[in-house]
């Protein structure tokens, strides 16, 4: 069944007959392995995928490089958490050269 996984993990919005359909199943044993699959954690969540070029909303990435002093005993440790608690922030980076953190950002 792992070409149900596959097919669920491309569109999870497939009912049952049409994933039966398209893997010559029954509609009972595409539920029972969902159900399955389900149970035992190996589907850990459904997703929706969202086209955000449809959305009438500007947004923008940008890598923010940092140079920060870093806390005795802590280094670079406690100022990164702090950036990284804002919700724009995506990821964080050590870097090294001439800046000590790089922040992916989205926003406005």
């Amino acid at each position: 069944m792992i070409e149900l996984l596959r097919m669920l993990e491309k569109d999870s919005t497939a009912t049952h007959a049409q994933l039966a359909s398209m893997l010559g199943k029954s509609e009972g044993e595409i539920r029972e392995a969902i159900g399955a699959f389900e149970k035992e954690g190996v589907i850990a969540r459904y997703r929706a995928v969202i086209n955000w070029d449809k959305i009438d909303a500007e947004m923008v990435k940008a890598f923010i490089d940092i140079k920060v002093t870093p806390q005795e005993g802590e280094g670079f440790d406690r100022v990164a958490a702090r950036i990284y608690n804002f919700d724009e922030v995506e990821s964080m980076y050590l870097c090294s050269g001439g800046f000590d953190l790089s922040a992916l950002v989205t926003g406005r």
